[in-house]
């Protein structure tokens, strides 16, 4: 079981999640983080290491432009790195 929690003062933001890996019968301790900063937004996920990979490292296009709040591009960049891995199909 993974735990990610956030939290804020309304000013700052704070982030933070465990390191186990776990297959459901043995848990190994991981050293790549569940939690992590893409551009301007606090990412955490759970369940797919690789998944983890691909939102931490694919980047939106340099032509991509963010709108406030909004994390399109991002969530558009770790959509097509998925596909394009083979982690996923459309």
């Amino acid at each position: 079981m993974t735990c990610i929690v956030g939290i804020t003062d309304e000013r700052t933001v704070t982030i933070g999640g465990d390191s186990a890996g776990s297959d459901g019968w043995h848990v190994a301790v991981r050293s790549d983080s569940t939690v992590f900063q893409v551009g301007p937004y606090l990412v955490g996920f759970t369940t797919s290491y690789r998944m983890g990979q691909l939102l931490r490292y694919s980047r939106p296009a340099a032509s991509s432009t963010v709108h406030s709040g909004s994390a399109a591009p991002v969530t558009k960049a770790a959509a097509s790195a998925s596909v394009a891995s083979g982690f996923c199909s459309r």
